[in-house]
């Protein structure tokens, strides 16, 4: 698009101008010099194929007759008929910079996109660039270097295959992301992984109380029970998720994991079944009776509701 046009000083005593006058009045120069303009933004070398009458009257702002308005500038000489429509009479002549303007362009464009193909594609992927460029991606005449360049960078990285590497990495990529996944981050950023973290995610499902598992895991790691008899810890656990029903039920606050794991509640003397063994601090501590106890008695199960 060109962002101007020329006028000849002689243009308003030109002999077609005075005719245009006497027949259209000065709305018939205004109409002319409009045309100009308008074409030279959308068709730059003065070709009007597909331009009806009231297309060439929209676009030189005339509000009177476009018939009347087209023949006049065809029989003045402003415009010459054509086989899909008008021409603007000489108008590569007359206007020169307009009527090249595309050819420039698309010079301009080859030279950037040259330039660019120059440091950013491989050597042996030009003919590759080139042959996308010229089919596949389909110019026009508005694109620019820049956007040329990120189309193709685009196509690049979603149709180059990426290589296999050989030979085969060990592990393999899936087996990596295997490995990052069996872990599990705490809260204060520690990671569970292994024997610990299948012990936890144990006990995690023993408790029965899924709140607060990341401040969890790490009562788990410092608290010991990581290395703590797991069996007595899943049965404790077992007995503190069977109390919690009834102690909810109450409307007091059960013990969250975390707490539980802190204070190492697996070691008040509960072990689970018949062999559960409990001592009077046990029962100061929860506020039970206060008996020593090789079974529970009425208080613990009344209160818990746990049994042997």
């Amino acid at each position: 698009m060109s962002g101007d046009i020329r006028i000849s000083t002689s243009f308003f005593s030109n002999r077609k101008t005075m005719k245009i006058r006497r027949a259209l009045g000065c709305e018939g120069i205004l109409a002319v010099l409009q045309l100009w303009a308008s074409v030279a933004i959308s068709r730059p070398s003065g070709d009007l194929h597909g331009w009806d009458d009231e297309d060439i009257a929209i676009e030189s702002g005339y509000q009177g007759d476009p018939k009347k308005l087209v023949k006049t500038l065809e029989s003045v000489g402003f415009i010459d008929p054509h086989t899909e429509g008008f021409r603007l009479h000489n108008w590569s002549e007359r206007q020169p910079w307009v009527a090249t303007a595309n050819a420039r362009s698309a010079v301009a464009r080859k030279k950037a996109l040259g330039r660019w193909a120059s440091k950013n594609v491989n050597k042996r992927d030009i003919t590759k660039f080139y042959t996308w460029y010229n089919s596949t991606y389909a110019p026009t005449s508005g694109d620019t270097a820049s956007s040329i360049s990120l189309a193709y960078t685009t196509y690049a990285s979603l149709y180059t295959p990426t290589p296999t590497p050989t030979p085969t990495p060990t592990p393999t990529p899936k087996e990596v992301k295997d490995i990052v996944h069996a872990c599990y981050i705490s809260k204060k950023k520690k990671k569970l992984s292994g024997e610990v973290l299948e012990s936890f995610n144990k006990f995690w499902e023993a408790f029965g109380y899924r709140r607060g598992k990341a401040d969890a895991a790490d009562s788990w790691l410092s608290s010991g029970a990581s290395s703590a008899n797991i069996d007595q810890i899943l049965s404790s656990a077992t007995m503190e998720r069977s109390a919690r029903g009834k102690l909810l039920a109450s409307g007091s606050t059960p013990k969250m994991a975390q707490g539980w794991l802190a204070s190492r509640r697996w070691e008040d003397g509960a072990t689970g079944g018949s062999g559960w063994v409990a001592t009077a601090c046990d029962y100061k501590v929860r506020g039970k009776c206060g008996k020593e106890c090789t079974t529970p008695c009425e208080a613990f199960v009344e209160s818990t509701g746990v049994s042997a």
